[in-house]
């Protein structure tokens, strides 16, 4: 919902407000609350995922600090626990989403994954319903009714919107799936809503159905 009084309202309440009238929201200790947004590019819709966070954000007297930056590093920021702001691509909200390794908490909260990897030898302890959360990632991959799973997949969704583990910025935008008629066993990925990217990670068991296309 795009509703900038509704936010500033909400930054008013937790005491993120202007203090010395130059324009941008201070932290409680003075100094000017500053977001760094640092992503790496994984298509066109990046930069301008960026680009609007930056805008919108700022409309409200947030102050954002864009930035793109390679892959690998963004990568490391991450495990490092220093990523403040980033942005990524999720299409679809099928099964094989569900089981994806970074679903849940795992990119916005490294430390509570490391905590949990480790026995809580080292990071930090997750709340209970972030241990939930995990607990029904394990029972997903591990049951074998279709139905159950299904069930146990809408736990952990409306877990994610309760708590927000993930903000999404745009939901059921319209993309386009062209494939061959040609091309066999790629049907499915329209069947899970995949998109152009997410259908690139299968291409491996991909046929065509023409032998002589096949060399």
């Amino acid at each position: 919902q795009y509703d900038p009084e509704q936010a500033r309202k909400l930054l008013d309440e937790m005491g993120l407000v202007d203090t010395n009238d130059d324009g941008w929201r201070d932290r409680p200790d003075g100094e000017t609350l500053l977001i760094p947004f640092e992503f790496s590019l994984i298509g066109p819709f990046s930069i301008q995922g960026a680009e609007f966070a930056k805008r919108y954000w700022e409309d409200i007297g947030v102050k954002v600090a864009v930035k793109q930056v390679e892959s690998s590093y963004r990568g490391e920021l991450m495990k490092a626990n220093k990523l403040v702001v980033t942005g990524w691509w999720l299409g679809g909200a099928g099964e094989s989403l569900i089981q994806n390794w970074w679903f849940g908490f795992s990119i916005p909260a490294p430390e509570w994954k490391k905590w949990i990897e480790t026995n809580g030898e080292k990071g930090i302890e997750p709340p209970p319903w972030a241990k939930e959360m995990v607990r029904l990632q394990e029972e997903l991959v591990s049951i074998p009714s279709k139905e159950e799973r299904i069930e146990i997949g809408k736990k952990i969704w409306r877990m994610q919107a309760d708590k927000l583990v993930i903000i999404g910025l745009v939901a059921a935008g319209e993309t386009p799936l062209i494939y061959s008629k040609d091309l066999g066993n790629i049907a499915g990925a329209e069947e899970r809503g995949s998109t152009n990217i997410g259908v690139l990670e299968p291409a491996s068991q991909w046929y065509f159905k023409n032998p002589e296309r096949r060399e």
